[in-house]
């Protein structure tokens, strides 16, 4: 299928984007090889940060997280108030997120919503902030697999934005607007990745950057941790099956919870690839905050579903349970 070059609107943010496939970066055009870090040095591996949670096996933590010992924010600085924790991934040196068992991935996300949780409880503590950055593009300084939790005493501009256009959609269309979202793109069937009982993956119709994915549960939630288990296993096997595609073309990337905790919200997860990084952002961009991306969303679409089609459901989701 032929794409033309096209400006697109976001769903319900005032965001613009130009979708132009004649700047076409595909995934194997990006060969910047990353040097191996000595696991021996790995931070990581070797933390003795304070604990302040993790999953236990009958050998030991398998998800710990840490306070960040280089914080940008702590407790203690009046000027730089808020909190910053460590998510440790596994204890061992996996560098590959998609070599997690879905398993590993659903208590991932569970200790995402406990971190976010027990952050919000803390003084003056008003958003939390969940995300991971993989590759030095993406920025991250350590290859360990890891993500990581910011407390903020205020509330970002972007949250404030998101939970403002909801709120209008609603008073003008009587919806969700994420809910409406996930019924249209269900009905147009271009821009679906993959689909599983309580949740689906999909490539906005507005993406900013190529290959972008939404993971987002069926059944309206503002917060990951109202989600039922089944609904974090299906959002643990898309996160895996997506990310498994990154892994192999060895690109870096972002993903964060998008977890408002309104009751006019809908919690999702955005995966953000950094292809031809770091020059993600030029003139433009910088300029009028409007996005070229060369990948229009219904190719990315199709490409995920060809990646990683094989594997589901047999290799990936049968262990989910």
């Amino acid at each position: 299928m032929l794409y033309g070059n096209e400006i697109r609107r976001h769903y319900y943010l005032p965001k613009t984007v130009i979708v132009a496939p004649r700047r076409s970066a595909r995934p194997t055009s990006f060969t910047e090889s990353i040097t191996v870090a000595n696991q021996a040095a790995c931070v990581l591996c070797n933390s003795h940060e304070e604990c302040m949670y993790s999953v236990q096996s009958s050998d030991g933590w398998v998800i710990k997280s840490v306070r960040n010992p280089y914080g940008a924010l702590t407790e203690h600085q009046k000027h730089a108030y808020g909190y910053q924790e460590v998510i440790i991934e596994s204890p061992a040196h996996i560098t590959n997120f998609s070599d997690h068992s879905v398993y590993t991935i659903k208590m991932l996300l569970d200790t995402y919503a406990h971190r976010s949780d027990a952050l919000k409880k803390r003084p003056h503590i008003r958003y939390v902030s969940v995300f991971k950055n993989n590759g030095p593009h993406a920025g991250a300084t350590l290859q360990h697999s890891h993500s990581q939790v910011f407390g903020f005493p205020f509330v970002p501009e972007k949250v404030l934005t998101e939970v403002e256009a909801l709120a209008h959609y609603k008073q003008k269309h009587g919806n969700c607007a994420i809910c409406d979202v996930i019924r249209t793109e269900l009905t147009d069937n271009v821009r679906v990745a993959y689909e599983l009982d309580h949740a689906i993956a999909l490539c906005p119709f507005a993406s900013e950057y190529p290959y972008e994915l939404l993971i987002i549960p069926k059944k309206h939630s503002s917060s990951l941790s109202k989600l039922h288990d089944d609904t974090k296993y299906d959002m643990a096997t898309l996160l895996k099956m997506s990310i498994h595609m990154l892994d192999m073309q060895k690109l870096d990337y972002n993903y964060y919870i998008n977890d408002m905790h309104h009751a006019g919200t809908h919690t999702y997860i955005r995966i953000t690839p950094r292809i031809g990084a770091p020059k993600v952002f030029g003139g433009l961009e910088m300029a009028t905050d409007i996005t070229v991306n060369s990948v229009p969303p219904e190719r990315a679409a199709k490409e995920y579903r060809q990646h990683v089609g094989s594997l589901l459901p047999a290799q990936h989701y049968a262990i989910a349970k």
